[in-house]
């Protein structure tokens, strides 16, 4: 399982800050995910009940992202809920 997942804006003072969703993987690798990129989260221990998709907005003072999967549906996701998120870079590594 990865450790905390967190959003934050990345240069917060600048004209043109970006939202992003950061994590270390089981390897520890550091990834961010931003709007736009796809992920896969998956929300129990049992890794039974995931959601994957496209992120459609960050809000980083909630600590919460929302995921747009293939069947047009958003799902809002609060960090503290997740026991494990792989982005779409780390699942194409595993291909």
């Amino acid at each position: 399982m990865i450790g905390n997942v967190n959003t934050y804006l990345t240069n917060p003072g600048s004209n043109n800050p970006q939202k992003v969703i950061d994590y270390y993987s089981n390897s520890d690798f550091e990834y961010n995910i931003r709007v736009g990129d796809y992920c896969k989260v998956t929300l129990d221990s049992n890794l039974l009940y995931w959601i994957s998709g496209i992120v459609v907005e960050i809000d980083e003072e909630e600590n919460a992202f929302s995921i747009k999967d293939s069947n047009g549906s958003v799902t809002k996701i609060s960090c503290d809920n997740i026991c494990d998120i792989q982005s779409g870079e780390e699942l194409q590594d595993c291909l």
